[in-house]
């Protein structure tokens, strides 16, 4: 195929070709070769242009789940948020997921996730209780996109909830009985001492 436009000096055109893949082009790129010929049709010039797949290419981020999630226990509301990252070049528009856990119903939320980028989808649940509570996470993606969708999410975590103030060395208590051991134990001491050079006095 070919096209032709004028450019004026020190300027610039777009010139736009349509080129149609395989069907089974699904992933990973070609590469294009353009050539430009100048109005003398013997100055040219080739140009390569890499083409990728602009595919929907979904993962989920545990790590920053977990950090941007409550961590404690009894706080009303409990957020959960799941992030999700989009590594394709294509926009996600209706991106689904769904958020389970025992005792709990089925809850899921929909937003976009834009190619190259992420969004945190944050749930609003009821307090928990102290201990590791495991939710299962999965996505869907709606629309025409779901054709170009080569991955979703699929699986599981955990979140340790921790009752807040419950570290034994914030407690005033168990520091006022530390105290008072360190000057039983400084008193008994100074006192052997004493004990021992009255000893050595003697003839």
């Amino acid at each position: 195929m070919n096209g032709v436009t004028t450019i004026a000096k020190d300027n610039m055109r777009d010139l736009a070709f349509a080129i149609t893949s395989a069907p089974e082009f699904n992933d990973g790129q070609v590469t294009v070769t353009v050539r430009i010929t100048s109005e003398d049709g013997v100055t040219t010039e080739d140009v390569e242009i890499i083409v990728e797949s602009a595919r929907i290419s979904l993962s989920w981020d545990e790590d920053l789940s977990t950090s941007r999630s409550n961590g404690f226990a009894d706080v009303d509301p409990n957020t959960v948020v799941i992030v999700i990252k989009n590594n394709g070049l294509r926009p996600a528009q209706q991106v689904t997921v769904f958020l389970d856990s025992n005792g709990m119903s089925e809850m899921n939320m929909t937003l976009s996730v834009p190619a190259e980028g992420s969004t945190d989808f944050e749930f609003v649940l009821p307090k928990a209780s102290q201990g590791i509570t495991r939710y299962d996470v999965r996505t869907e993606v709606l629309g025409d996109d779901a054709n170009y969708t080569i991955s979703n999410v699929d699986g599981d975590f955990g979140i340790e909830y921790l009752v807040q103030g419950s570290d034994d060395s914030s407690n005033p208590i168990v520091v006022v009985a530390i105290i008072a051991l360190i000057s039983i134990i400084l008193y008994f001491g100074f006192k052997a001492s004493a004990r021992a050079r009255g000893s050595g006095s003697r003839f």
